[in-house]
């Protein structure tokens, strides 16, 4: 019924790594372009907490309204969820890195983040300029407020 995703930045996923639950835009293309977004907004992911907590945000920024993702232990989220499996994602050498699971405990393998950008979803087309440049575009106002936006925040 959806397109379900986990994604997590722990270094070694356990059952107690805090994850997001996706349930629409869990296919890795999304999941991708949801890091990259954080990546270019300054999210560290060298702090695996702050950085699920900040990726829950630009996620839940691009969705809007109070449905499609959740946050919790992976214990307790659908890491074997018959879509997408689990997401893990870091930092090497200034680069993201995306390995995908089929149920966030084995079978960890790394995917090609070039091939994913060939995606329909990373093109422009009439209705979008692209999924990562309408995250960012989602999410500008609360990463890099304007003067008009700061003003408005500080109310």
């Amino acid at each position: 019924m959806g397109n379900r995703a986990v994604i997590t930045t722990a270094k070694k996923p356990t059952e107690d790594a805090v994850g997001i639950y996706l349930h629409w835009n869990g296919r890795p293309e999304s999941v991708l372009a949801f890091a990259e977004a954080a990546k270019s907004f300054g999210v560290r992911f060298s702090d695996e907490h702050y950085a699920t907590a900040r990726l829950a945000q630009i996620i839940g920024n691009f969705f809007g309204g109070t449905l499609s993702v959740g946050v919790g232990r992976l214990r307790n989220l659908d890491c074997e969820n018959y879509d997408n499996g689990t997401f893990r994602i870091s930092i090497e050498n200034d680069a993201v890195v995306l390995e995908q699971s089929p149920d966030g405990r084995r079978d960890w393998r790394r995917l090609d983040n070039e091939q994913l950008r060939k995606h329909a979803y990373w093109k422009a087309s009439d209705d979008s300029e692209g999924i990562l440049a309408d995250i960012i575009a989602k999410n500008k106002p609360f990463f890099q407020p304007d003067d008009a936006n700061q003003k408005a925040l500080a109310v």
